[in-house]
Formats: C-alpha cells, sequence, structure tokens
C-alpha cells in the first residue's frame, strides 16, 4: 500500500469496520431467527445484501490501498473479525506471529504494510 492511497482517518477506518461487523451480526441473528420462524422459506424471509457489503469492502480497500493485498478482506471473512486467528497465522515484515484479532490491529497491519513497501520502493 503506498502512503499517499490512505485516505480514511484511523477513526473513521475503525467506525466503518465496527459498521460493518455490526450490521453482518445483526444480518447473521435475523437470519437465524427467519430459520426457527420460517424453517425452509429463505426466498420469501431471507435477504441477501452481499453486493452492498462487497461493494463497502472495495471502497475501503482502494481508500486504503489494501485492494492487492487483500487484509481486509482476509480479516472480516477468512478470519470472521479476527475471532478465527490462530498463532502463526500471519507472518508479516519480519513479524512471525502477527496478531489480526481486533480493527486496531487490522489498521496496524495496514499501515505497517505503508512502511514496508516504502522501504522497498526507497531503500536506504
Amino acid at each position: 500500500m503506498k502512503k499517499d492511497m490512505q485516505i480514511l482517518s484511523k477513526k473513521l477506518f475503525i467506525e466503518t469496520i465496527s459498521a460493518i461487523k455490526n450490521q453482518y451480526d445483526h444480518d447473521k441473528k435475523c437470519f437465524n431467527a427467519f430459520k426457527i420462524l420460517m424453517p425452509g422459506d429463505y426466498y420469501i424471509t431471507g435477504y441477501d445484501n452481499h453486493w452492498l457489503f462487497n461493494q463497502l469492502i472495495k471502497i475501503v480497500e482502494v481508500m486504503m490501498g489494501d485492494s492487492e493485498n487483500g487484509w481486509i478482506k482476509y480479516y472480516i471473512w477468512e478470519l470472521d473479525f479476527g475471532k478465527k486467528l490462530k498463532s502463526g497465522m500471519i507472518a508479516v515484515a519480519g513479524i512471525d506471529d502477527f496478531r489480526l484479532e481486533t480493527v486496531y490491529d487490522l489498521w496496524d497491519l495496514l499501515q505497517l504494510q505503508i512502511v514496508t513497501e516504502n522501504d522497498y520502493e526507497n531503500p536506504v
């Protein structure tokens, strides 16, 4: 990620990823409730807003310069917002066991990527 590509402030980034998580959790609760109330009735009661989620995540990725690395998607989908992280899953910039359990860790990782990639572009 290039430093000049970062557009979101830390506060706005954390608020945005947190809002995505809150909506995802709410949708999951609603879906599970509908499955109990009306089993087998997904087409009427279920709704799918993956287009909105995917586009919002894409916007955040572009604004944070994470389109190529995919750390944001990895944190959200593969790690279930950090809940599925296991020791040794992430090694970046000489850190063998990078913690990616919170949105703050994700922010730090993206900032680390800025420094690391800029160092490679302009070696001292």
